[in-house]
């Protein structure tokens, strides 16, 4: 299953999601891959256009069909109601074995549309999709935290959810995506005074049990960490395009990138190997015309904001 949690305040939408596999997708093999293998999974929440985010879970052959046709297709072919009365002839026809939660920015404020448990529920302030066992500890670690910002809150019970060893259903990589208000001022192609989707862009860091021994009274910055120590990072890139939205993860202590874009492909991640943060990103570019932007790790002690080519 996954994943998939949404909520609204005021003019504000936040999204929470995994992106890993365990269902029906392919062979056995390759569901015993993918289920064990967070370079296996999808981005499963997919940015369709600067206004329009979808979200599933369940039966991921349906949904990666859905947006197969959809990148093929025009965007000019598409309206709400159309968009929304093919998720629910999917979610229909598979049984209501594929769920969905559509986000829309509609003059600057979000409207949220869930097609779940064979209904079509409009404009709901929050909605989930998934586990439920899942989203039972999402909800405790929620209401559990101590969080002022709504995001901060979301992220936190998200996370714990992705980390609990016992909801092996949920896992690999944590994407997030919200609505920009100010999206002239992101950098991002084209940008303008609008209200956008993007995904967001982030570090995870740990530094493993090496020991730092630190003198008193001094300014230290603290490395990394090591690999043979059990150290661990991953830093999250987003796409500065508005016509082909995807997600970046490079692994520092391996040297290892993967790209999520649906646009390129949206039935398997794009691993790249033995490449540093800015061959990642230079490859990214050169390969798939995407420029990305995110928060990397450039020595043993220091975390900048970078973009490609720059």
């Amino acid at each position: 299953m996954t994943l998939v949690v949404c909520r609204k305040h005021e003019h504000e939408v936040f999204i929470q999601s995994d992106s890993k596999i365990i269902d029906s997708f392919g062979s056995l093999n390759e569901r015993s891959l993918r289920q064990n293998d967070m370079l296996g999974g999808l981005l499963k929440t997919v940015i369709l256009h600067p206004h329009i985010c979808l979200s599933f879970a369940g039966d991921s052959l349906h949904a990666t069909n859905f947006l197969k046709r959809f990148m093929a297709s025009s965007i000019q072919n598409w309206n709400t109601p159309l968009l929304i009365e093919e998720l629910w002839r999917i979610h229909s026809d598979s049984n209501m074995a594929c769920e969905f939660i559509l986000c829309e920015s509609l003059e600057r404020s979000p409207r949220i549309t869930l097609i779940k448990g064979g209904n079509v529920h409009e404009d709901q302030s929050n909605a989930w999709i998934g586990y439920q066992p899942a989203f039972n500890h999402y909800q405790a670690s929620f209401h559990k935290s101590d969080a002022a910002l709504l995001n901060v809150k979301m992220r936190e019970a998200f996370r714990k959810v992705i980390d609990n060893e016992t909801l092996p259903e949920v896992g690999h990589f944590h994407i997030e995506v919200y609505l920009e208000h100010n999206f002239a001022n992101t950098g991002l192609i084209c940008g303008g005074p609008d209200s956008v989707f993007v995904y967001e862009i982030k570090s995870e860091w740990d530094t493993g049990n090496q020991v730092f021994h630190i003198k008193a009274n001094e300014t230290t910055p603290l490395p990394m960490g090591s690999a043979p120590h059990g150290a661990y990072g991953v830093s999250y890139f987003r796409s500065l395009s508005t016509r082909r939205y995807g997600v970046a993860m490079h692994f520092p202590h391996t040297n290892l990138g993967v790209l999520m874009c649906p646009q390129v492909n949206c039935e398997e991640a794009i691993l790249f190997k033995d490449c540093v943060v800015n061959e990642f990103l230079d490859q990214i570019l050169e390969k798939y015309q995407l420029a990305m932007e995110g928060v990397a790790v450039v020595s043993e002690t220091e975390f900048r904001h970078i973009r490609s080519g720059k």
